[in-house]
């Protein structure tokens, strides 16, 4: 009797999930007396996006079809594999199967981003996030693609696919600097001779943008609101941004942070820790920074491992929106706009530009002078100060 492989979408089958509440789906591929092979899909959801019953991602979440699709053509290949073993004559087992998918497409491009640079331990979520979204672009706008097509003449034919696709200049600016990340990476690994490096003629336009932050009526107005029982995720999501706010910490640098990071120093206690965009040491006067409003927020959820419960930054920004709409702010919050308000606060309050760089963490001087512009009544305020006003 001849026994088929059968393949079935399956969604966290280890039964655990990361720090971000997310698993992974993979291809379970099983066959009579050999038993099970998963296969990683790459995709990475919340178990409220997966559908039990139809075995597949939610449908009506925002590109549930397509990534239902992506996963269906994993299985097509796979199949495509045994098909293939079947006919040379050879036993069919799921270890020649995995052998066969790993070893399939070696030469793409594409294959190389997803083995090398879709996993890459060290990076964030949100680093590789972005990643994978520049690779869903890439494969949308040539399915299959050999580093010896990546040209600039290919690079401008993506960036005006980008634009086609409504992305503003500065979105289509980080899609094209993540794509030389990616090239980059080919030609240090040897898959690419650098005079291939179609960057090296090819310019990403530079786009400046205006750093907004909140206003401090906002934020007192943010202080003050309060939350029913249920509604405990917006609660989370406005102290988190306070907490970003008076403290200047980015996303991830909140999500890794412990107890053991808060220190006491000379009588006083402060965040010493190591930022993970940029390697930068930083330390935080919690208890004395904006009245110690910091230290009270740590002290009130008192997590463990984490001061803070985790979460995904972009369903942060989802509830912002909603704390936004109750509030009544016309401005649309997004977490990271409570670094630049930390740093404005600051500014307007007549901090230097190395006061600030020390404890944003940034890498250049130059980075932090950003800020140093705050608002035409500080620049009054300043003016005045020095008597020629």
């Amino acid at each position: 009797m001849t026994y088929y492989v059968k393949y079935a979408l399956v969604y966290n089958p280890r039964k655990k999930l990361n720090r971000y509440g997310r698993a992974q789906v993979y291809v379970c591929a099983s066959l009579y007396k050999e038993g099970r092979e998963y296969f990683a899909t790459g995709l990475e959801i919340e178990p409220s996006e997966w559908d039990e019953k139809r075995g597949q991602l939610d449908e009506s979440l925002p590109y549930g079809n397509y990534k239902n699709a992506e996963c269906a053509g994993i299985i097509r290949q796979l199949v495509d594999i045994e098909m293939k073993i079947r006919m040379r004559g050879e036993r069919v087992t799921l270890y020649a199967i995995k052998q066969a998918y790993h070893q399939s497409g070696d030469t793409g491009f594409y294959s190389f981003v997803e083995k090398e640079l879709l996993h890459e331990s060290g990076c964030s979520f949100n680093t590789l996030t972005g990643r994978k979204s520049v690779c869903h672009a890439l494969k949308e706008y040539c399915p299959s693609l050999t580093f010896h097509a990546l040209t600039p003449a290919f690079l401008k034919g993506f960036e005006q696919h980008l634009y086609s696709r409504g992305m503003k200049p500065g979105s289509v600016s980080e899609y094209l600097v993540i794509l030389r990340v990616f090239v980059r990476a080919a030609v240090r690994m040897g898959h690419m001779t650098a005079d291939e490096n179609p960057f090296r003629t090819f310019s990403i336009r530079k786009v400046h943008t205006v750093r907004k932050s909140v206003p401090e009526e906002t934020l007192r107005r943010l202080e003050q609101l309060t939350f029913a029982d249920q509604e405990a995720p917006l609660r989370t999501a406005r102290d988190l941004f306070l907490f970003s706010c008076y403290t200047g910490l980015r996303f991830s640098d909140v999500m890794r942070l412990q107890p053991e990071h808060l220190r006491c120093v000379a009588g006083k206690r402060q965040l010493q820790l190591q930022t993970q965009k940029t390697g930068q040491t930083v330390c935080i006067p919690v208890e004395t920074l904006f009245e110690g409003k910091a230290l009270r927020l740590i002290e009130a959820y008192r997590g463990e491992p984490y001061c803070f419960p985790t979460c995904a930054n972009n369903r942060i920004n989802e509830r912002l929106k909603i704390i936004g709409r109750r509030i009544g702010t016309t401005q649309e919050l997004t977490f990271h706009q409570a670094r630049h308000t930390f740093a404005c606060l600051l500014a307007d309050r007549g901090a230097n530009p190395y006061t600030i760089k020390y404890l944003m963490g940034h890498a250049s001087i130059q980075t932090s002078m950003i800020y140093i512009h705050t608002s035409l009544a500080g620049v009054e305020s300043d003016l005045a100060r020095i008597g020629v006003m």
